[in-house]
């Protein structure tokens, strides 16, 4: 059931906002049950897209971890030089 619960509020989001969620499989991860996805923006005039930040997804309890549901700045957006630093932010909470 919270596959399905994560699919379907993910597609909501998607079609509100003219967004695509991407699961990054192989993103850098704090713990095992962390979820990262790669956020794009959709363009309806020509179907490009381009990724305009990072959000990951920490919603298990573990021993430690904030005890709150929240949502939380992990990097800002910012260019060095000729390169663009995508955000980041994460959603803590404790199923």
């Amino acid at each position: 059931p919270l596959e399905h619960v994560k699919t379907t509020i993910l597609s909501i989001y998607e079609e509100l906002l003219g967004l695509r969620f991407e699961r990054v499989l192989d993103a850098k991860v704090w713990h095992e049950d962390v979820e990262c996805y790669a956020v794009h923006s959709v363009s309806p005039e020509d179907g490009s897209d381009g990724v305009l930040g990072h959000f990951y997804l920490d919603i298990f309890p573990r021993k430690g971890k904030y005890s709150h549901q929240c949502v939380y700045p992990l990097q800002p957006s910012y260019k060095a030089g000729n390169k663009r630093i995508l955000p980041a932010c994460v959603n803590i909470g404790n199923l």
